[in-house]
C-alpha cells in the first residue's frame, strides 16, 4: 500500500513553519517549480513567474490581518525551506491564482466558448442521521489536482496548545482540508467566481475554521473573511453538516433536507449563479456531482466507511468520473487526477486517507 508523506509538528507560529520547511525542503522546492510551470502554461493570457508572484503577494496583508499566527507559520516555512516568502505565498494561494489569469468574459452563456470536458476540481459528500448506517456524521472527498503534483501530497499532524489537527496538504502549504480534535472536519471544492480579488487564501480559512471550538465559530471564520476567491466548504461536527458556497464577496448556505449532500465544481445556489464564471465550468463537474449524489441517495441508510470508500471509487461517466484518472492526449499541465481520497468521522476523531485513486489504492486509518 502506497503511503503519503506523514509529518508530525508541534508548537506555534514560526516554529511550526520552520520545522515544516526544514523537513520537506527538497519536496517544497520541486513542488514550487512544477506548480509554477503548470500555472504559467494554463494561462489563456501571457504571464510570467514574476507577475504571478506579485499577484500572490497582494494577499499578504489580508492573510496577516486575518490570521497573523498562520502568516508567521508561512514565514517559517520560507525560512526552513530556503525559498523566498513570495514563493511560499504562491503555493498557499494554490489554484486561486488561475482565476486572475483567465480573462473575464464580456459575454453571456450563448456567446461564450464551449464548456470544457474536464475541470481540475474535487468531488465531496456529506451524510448524517438516517442516511448513515449508525446515524453518525461522515464527510469526505476526492481531492483532484494536476497529476504532476501527486508525489508532493502530505499529511500533517499539528499539535498546538489548544487543538490538534490532521491536515491533507502539499509540501509547503499550511493545509487544504482536514480534521480537528474539536470534532470538526472541513472538505472543499474549487468554485470559479467573477469577483476574484486580493484577499484571504482558502488555505488560511480552512486552518482557521478547524482551530475553532464549535461549528458556528468555524462557519463564521469563512463567512466574515475578506476572501480572495470562490470556494465551497463542507463543514461538519459530530452531529451537523453545513455546506457554504462562497464567492469572494458573497456566500450562501445550501439546504440539506435529506441529510445528504454532494458537491463538485459548479454553484448550486440560485443566489450565486450570476457570479459564476460560466466559461470555466467543466462539464464533468455535473457528471461527478450526479454520480456522487446518486451513490449516496441509493445507499441511504447504509452509508458507512466501507460504503463511502466504494462510492468514492465510482467510475460512472468515465473518463470524467469522480475517481479521476489522468486523461490521455492532454498536456501534463492540464491532466488532472485524484491525488488523494479522504473520509472523516468527526465524532470518532478518525480519518481514512487513500493516496491516489481509491479504485487502486487502499485507505489507511488515522486517529486524533
Amino acid at each position: 500500500m502506497a503511503k503519503m508523506t506523514f509529518l508530525e509538528l508541534e508548537g506555534t507560529g514560526r516554529q511550526l513553519g520552520r520545522a515544516h520547511g526544514e523537513a520537506l525542503k527538497d519536496n517544497i522546492t520541486t513542488l514550487y517549480g512544477k506548480f509554477m510551470d503548470c500555472t504559467v502554461k494554463q494561462a489563456h493570457i501571457s504571464t510570467t513567474e514574476e507577475e504571478l508572484l506579485g499577484l500572490a503577494m497582494r494577499n499578504y496583508e489580508f492573510a496577516r490581518d486575518y490570521a497573523p499566527d498562520l502568516l508567521e507559520e508561512l514565514l517559517g516555512i520560507a525560512e526552513g525551506s530556503g525559498l523566498a516568502v513570495e514563493k511560499i505565498m504562491f503555493l498557499n494561494w494554490l489554484g486561486e491564482g488561475l482565476d486572475l489569469i483567465f480573462p473575464q468574459p464580456a459575454n453571456s452563456l450563448l456567446k461564450g466558448p464551449l464548456l470544457a470536458s474536464q475541470s481540475p476540481g474535487c468531488t465531496a459528500f456529506g451524510a448524517v442521521g438516517g442516511a448513515t448506517s449508525d446515524g453518525r456524521v461522515l464527510v469526505g472527498q476526492n481531492y483532484d489536482m494536476q497529476a504532476e503534483l501527486y508525489d508532493h501530497a502530505v499529511l500533517l499532524k499539528i499539535k498546538k496548545p489548544e487543538t490538534t489537527l490532521l491536515l491533507f496538504s502539499f509540501a509547503g502549504i499550511i493545509g487544504c482540508q482536514g480534521l480537528s480534535s474539536h470534532k470538526l472536519a472541513v472538505v472543499v471544492n474549487t468554485l470559479i467566481a467573477r469577483d476574484v480579488r486580493a484577499g484571504v487564501p482558502y488555505t488560511f480559512m480552512v486552518r482557521r475554521a478547524l482551530e475553532q471550538k464549535n461549528l458556528a465559530d468555524a462557519l463564521g471564520q469563512i463567512m466574515t473573511a475578506e476572501r480572495a476567491a470562490g470556494f465551497n466548504y463542507l463543514l461538519a461536527d459530530s452531529s451537523i453538516i453545513i455546506n457554504i458556497e462562497t464567492t469572494a464577496c458573497y456566500f450562501d448556505v445550501l439546504p440539506m433536507p435529506d441529510n445528504i449532500i454532494s458537491h463538485a465544481n459548479h454553484y448550486k445556489s440560485s443566489c450565486l449563479k450570476e457570479y459564476e464564471r460560466i466559461d470555466r465550468i467543466g462539464a464533468d463537474s455535473f457528471v461527478r456531482d450526479a454520480a456522487m449524489y446518486n451513490g449516496i441517495k441509493n445507499s441511504y441508510g447504509q452509508i458507512d466507511v466501507p460504503k463511502a470508500q466504494q462510492l468514492l471509487a465510482d467510475h460512472s461517466g468515465y473518463p470524467y468520473s469522480l475517481c479521476k484518472h489522468p486523461p490521455k492526449k492532454v498536456p501534463y499541465y492540464r491532466a488532472a487526477q485524484t491525488i488523494a481520497s479522504m473520509i472523516y468521522a468527526p465524532a470518532d476523531l478518525k480519518a481514512w486517507v487513500c493516496w491516489g485513486n481509491p479504485c487502486q489504492e487502499e485507505y489507511e486509518e488515522y486517529s486524533l
